[in-house]
């Protein structure tokens, strides 16, 4: 839940109210596949984890685990996208980041694919880390309104993989 954003239930359904949006992470099925685990040997592994971005007006179905967007948005046109590709997020928890992975990277981008990484990296410039791979599922659906001259988004229906690398930098002479 982003700043200046809630998440108000009320009778098994959620209302994004406020100014940003709201990440919903569904693990069900990457759980029920074994596909997430987490050790502090080989870190976060994570695949079929399905995203929906929502924004003001969205709401979330709890019992069906069903996105229900804001009924103004329209789909973006496929080849009406903004962006005919997006650069890999190389800091994926910075401010704004995954919002422009899910809107920018998913609902304007004609690829369908995007990529963003998190790691540390120690003095002697090798690290760790993982790398998050985000994909249009099945029903993916990237939504468009501008609702009081804002552009507003709602992406539904991503599907996030997570895997850990590891990292070693060598400097370019």
């Amino acid at each position: 839940i982003d700043e200046d954003t809630a998440a108000v239930c009320r009778a098994g359904t959620v209302e994004v109210l406020g100014i940003s949006a709201v990440l919903v992470i569904d693990v069900a099925a990457a759980k029920a596949a074994g596909e997430l685990s987490w050790s502090s040997a080989d870190g976060l592994r994570a695949k079929g984890v399905l995203l929906h971005y929502l924004e003001e007006g969205d709401r979330y179905d709890l019992a069906t685990r069903e996105p229900l967007p804001r009924p103004e948005r329209r789909s973006v046109a496929t080849g009406q996208e903004a962006n005919g590709d997006y650069p890999m997020e190389t800091n994926i928890f910075a401010p704004d980041a995954f919002r422009g992975m899910m809107v920018e990277g998913m609902a304007e981008n004609r690829k369908g694919v995007t990529t963003g990484i998190s790691f540390t990296i120690d003095e002697r410039g090798r690290g760790t880390g993982s790398l998050w791979t985000l994909r249009r599922a099945e029903r993916f659906a990237g939504l468009y309104a501008a609702i009081q001259d804002a552009d507003t988004h709602s992406v539904i229906h991503v599907s996030l993989e997570v895997q850990p690398v590891s990292l070693r930098l060598k400097k370019i002479r």
